[in-house]
């Protein structure tokens, strides 16, 4: 249709899941029928054998519905009807890990409990889970410790110029497990700030998680994203509206993206360009009322409102 969308490759080491080689891949995800072209073109480093290769295919009907869109105060899937997102983020008494559905320590049983639990009790059709989390775990709500580290190293010492290619391979996995489950999979970026947040890592450190993250996942049509969760205990209002600004430059495929508030905080980031939608959080002990209260307080934004985070079971 006229339109030209730039795509990142991200580095794939030997392609099955070994941290060495040179493999580089690029995934798209075509949502109109027809014919497309594509080329590489040089990027941070040019590489004379990766730049100037060409290539034509032609995307067929699939049955997707395509990703998540905002229509209003509304979301729609992109070629399907309106979408209304229902979740289970807190749940200590399955005593399952509540966030690390990619964690290192999370167990392949422990994750086919957590998509049973949330396909079978809740009906639930998005499953909220953290990309890095080394502090914020589940025990103060009964939960299992909760680790995920995607960089090379251990939660309390990795190297942040490194991507760990076999979790991320396994994040793919994980991935597709929730799609096949027919939900969308809401991926929270950093932690909290409770216990020592990534907020403070320099904003080269953050950029290049959100960069490979957004290469290696945004073509898949069930993501959505949030910066991080509770952005007033570790990062400043500038903080987020650039990593914000950043993630969009890099969101080809324009996922929907947020951040996790604070309890009863406003919404700050009224008339910035970057945010898709709001992501509440009315409290951990709100009841329906509050919540309602808190959620129609936001109608006054022309994005819409998701209530991630109250009422632990």
């Amino acid at each position: 249709a006229g339109q030209t969308f730039a795509v990142e490759g991200f580095y794939d080491g030997n392609g099955h899941r070994g941290q060495e080689r040179r493999i580089w891949k690029v995934r798209l995800c075509p949502y109109l029928q027809g014919e497309w072209s594509w080329r590489t073109i040089p990027g941070d480093a040019p590489d004379k054998s990766l730049a100037g290769l060409s290539g034509r295919f032609r995307c067929v009907e699939s049955g997707d519905q395509g990703g998540i869109v905002s229509h209003g105060r509304y979301f729609k899937f992109q070629d399907g009807g309106y979408y209304f997102p229902v979740g289970n983020f807190l749940d200590p008494v399955a005593r399952l890990p509540m966030w690390s559905y990619l964690g290192e320590e999370t167990t392949e049983a422990q994750r086919d409990a957590i998509i049973a639990r949330h396909r079978d009790v809740y009906a639930a059709n998005k499953y909220y889970f953290y990309v890095s989390n080394h502090s914020d775990v589940g025990s103060d709500l009964g939960g299992a410790s909760e680790f995920v580290t995607p960089w090379v190293g251990t939660r309390t010492a990795s190297d942040k110029t490194k991507m760990d290619i076999e979790r991320w391979s396994n994040y793919d996995a994980q991935l597709g497990r929730l799609k096949d489950n027919r939900m969308i999979a809401q991926a929270v970026i950093f932690e909290d700030g409770k216990r020592g947040n990534y907020g403070s890592l320099p904003e080269a450190d953050k950029n290049r998680l959100f960069r490979y993250l957004m290469a290696r996942t945004s073509a898949f049509s069930h993501m959505m994203y949030v910066i991080c969760m509770e952005w007033p205990e570790a990062w400043k209002k500038d903080q987020v509206s650039a990593a914000g600004n950043f993630l969009q430059a890099h969101n080809p495929w324009r996922r929907p993206l947020s951040v996790h508030l604070l309890t009863a905080h406003p919404w700050v980031f009224s008339g910035e360009n970057w945010p898709t939608y709001v992501a509440s959080q009315a409290g951990n002990k709100a009841g329906p009322d509050t919540v309602n209260q808190y959620a129609l307080s936001m109608r006054c934004e022309p994005i819409p409102n998701l209530a991630d985070e109250f009422g632990i079971l």
